[in-house]
């Protein structure tokens, strides 16, 4: 009798008791909490994504370098302060431009 009871599934989904013919495989709750997962990163993480793109692509760059980009800009940005200060100015510097620009102004 008790080989015969169903199979009563834990998670949020669907019930896994039944898997007939035409049936999908239940998959598993690791592998849908990663897939979940992942989504969400690419629809709330686009940013974040980006974000670290740049900062990837500022930190490889040379102190002066970065000093350069920052003389460069409109703003009067201040040049002083070590490596990982000048990348957040940088950043904190698109993330203004890229506020600006979805508004259609320019600062």
């Amino acid at each position: 009798e008790r080989d015969e009871m169903a199979k009563v599934s834990v998670h949020h989904g669907a019930s896994n008791a039944f898997t007939g013919e035409g049936m999908p495989e239940p998959v598993p709750a690791e592998a849908r909490s990663r897939a979940d997962s992942e989504q969400a990163d690419e629809v709330e993480g686009d940013d974040e994504g980006q974000d670290d793109d740049a900062r990837a692509l500022y930190e490889a760059q040379t102190v002066e370098d970065l000093k350069a980009e920052l003389r460069r800009r409109p703003g009067d940005l201040s040049t002083s302060g070590n490596k990982p200060e000048l990348v957040d100015r940088l950043l904190e510097d698109d993330a203004r431009q890229g506020a600006a620009a979805e508004q259609g102004t320019t600062e």
